[in-house]
């Protein structure tokens, strides 16, 4: 989940389906957002959990006034070649760690000079 110009938060779920992608909406996402997502099944009647939801239908655009889904797909764009090229291989033992290292990147990005010094300040 992407907050617009905001912070990132992934987590390891064991199932796409509606239930459980709610859950993890109401554990991290403020009633009054506006959920954007795609078309895909698990997000259908969202607005019944109180939401504004608007969705984009891939299969005929990406973009929708200001409905889209470009910031999760830009974020997963630098983690796919990032674990590709670093870690080769990723178990779903450790996944949600790998995930916890790209939020961080993200959540601090607009103080790239400071990541180092913040980092060791959470050792």
């Amino acid at each position: 989940m992407i907050e617009r110009d905001g912070q990132v938060i992934m987590k390891k779920i064991e199932t796409t389906g509606r239930r459980a992608l709610w859950e993890q909406l109401e554990r991290h996402v403020d009633p009054t957002a506006t959920v954007m997502t795609d078309q895909y099944i698990g997000y259908k009647n969202i607005y019944q959990m109180g939401y504004e939801h608007h969705a984009v239908d891939h299969g005929k655009t990406y973009v929708v006034g200001k409905t889209h889904t470009n910031n999760v797909e830009g974020l997963w764009g630098r983690i796919k070649p990032g674990i590709k090229g670093v870690y080769r291989k990723v178990s779903s033992k450790y996944i949600e760690s790998y995930m916890d290292e790209y939020c961080f990147r993200y959540n601090n990005r607009k103080t790239p000079n400071q990541m180092f010094d913040l980092l060791l300040t959470k050792v």
